[in-house]
């Protein structure tokens, strides 16, 4: 529950610095909130076209160009493009948020391909209109792709990670 209170209160200050609401006290506020979330200390930082949220529970930065975080696994490919939005929650386990100019053909073959490459085994994959979606596995670990088009004619591509059971 917690978890999803976090992933709440993130995106709720992601959608504020999106639509250019933030300030300072907006900034402490939604310390505040996420604070009261989560139990826990929070920092929640808004400079240069991106905004940095970190607590106990885990990390998130987006905006035009983040980071991707520490520890982000090498046998998982992230596609060329401008990383959007990045966040880790626990050990092991990431989203990370790509937006390219390849087409989402060009965007599945490649990742089908080289996680195949990476030694994962690819047990779902679903075509929808716009899109598609593949999850893989490889022993205790789990990657899922989504994408998607974007309105400029490029592409969005959300990979996530995750270790074992929670």
């Amino acid at each position: 529950m917690k978890r999803l209170l976090f992933l709440s209160v993130c995106i709720l200050a992601t959608v504020l610095f999106i639509t250019g609401c933030c300030t300072t006290v907006t900034e402490k506020k939604i310390e505040n909130e996420i604070e009261a979330a989560s139990g826990g200390d929070a920092d929640v930082d808004i400079d240069n076209g991106t905004v940095s949220i970190n607590t106990n529970e885990g990390s998130l930065e987006a905006g035009k160009d983040v980071d991707i975080p520490d520890g982000f696994p090498s046998d998982v490919h992230l596609i060329d493009g401008n990383v959007t939005s990045a966040m880790q929650m626990g050990e092991g386990n990431y989203t990370v948020t790509v937006q390219t100019s390849k087409s989402t053909s060009q965007a599945k073959s490649e990742y089908r391909e080289e996680l195949e490459n990476d030694g994962w085994t690819i047990n779902f994959s679903l075509d929808v209109e716009g899109g598609s979606t593949m999850t893989g596995e490889k022993g205790e670990r789990t990657v899922s792709v989504s994408i998607s088009e974007d309105d400029d004619g490029g592409t969005f591509v959300v990979v996530g990670t995750s270790e074992g059971s929670e």
